[in-house]
């Protein structure tokens, strides 16, 4: 049996100490003396459709995993569109979590890069968290060749690289240069 402090569930949750708290109010927590039994109270918050937790490894879901090593082949152009033809309900919500290009850069307008950049993470992760459980749900595996979905491009990959995060950050500059050479309304 595995036991820990509320915090510390509601670290491995991936939820705030007011939500586990109100998780033992509602009776979804199982205690052993005074901390936490992980898997009966997994199991508890699992069957409630709550928990973010694999019951029988008490893994974070996909979008904590580590991904493993994938053959080129598999995450090919014309493989990840056969994936696409096969999944395509997973590679709707996971490929949205790719295309948040528009809305960082609106963001970053009024909100430093730092912020925008853990928004951005937040989004995606949870776009990517609900295609992985309606994969769970309507019991789609991963496609032949991967282990589980969080080695497949559609989420392993970041929503934006490096230059994708610099591109943005060239256009927020040029942009702000444009509005502060505009002259003013009259």
């Amino acid at each position: 049996m595995t036991t820990m402090t509320i915090s510390a569930f509601a670290r491995l949750q991936d939820v705030s100490r007011k939500t586990a708290y109100q998780w033992k109010s509602m009776d979804y927590l199982a205690f052993h003396g005074r901390e936490v039994d992980v898997e009966r109270s997994n199991e508890r918050l699992a069957a409630a459709g709550l928990s973010r937790l694999k019951p029988a490894t008490l893994r974070v879901s996909v979008s904590r995993q580590l991904g493993q090593r994938v053959a080129p082949d598999l995450t090919s152009r014309e493989a990840l569109i056969r994936h696409a033809h096969q999944f395509p309900c997973v590679s709707r919500m996971s490929v949205f979590a790719a295309s948040k290009w528009d809305v960082a850069l609106e963001m970053r307008a009024h909100l430093p890069l730092a912020t925008v950049q853990a928004i951005v993470a937040r989004v995606v992760a949870t776009d990517r968290q609900s295609a992985y459980e309606i994969a769970l749900n309507d019991g789609e595996g991963p496609p032949l060749g991967f282990a589980s979905w969080a080695d497949h491009p559609w989420f392993a990959r970041p929503a934006m690289t490096e230059e994708d995060w610099q591109e943005l950050e060239e256009e927020h500059r040029a942009s702000c240069s444009i509005q502060a050479s505009a002259p003013a309304p009259p």
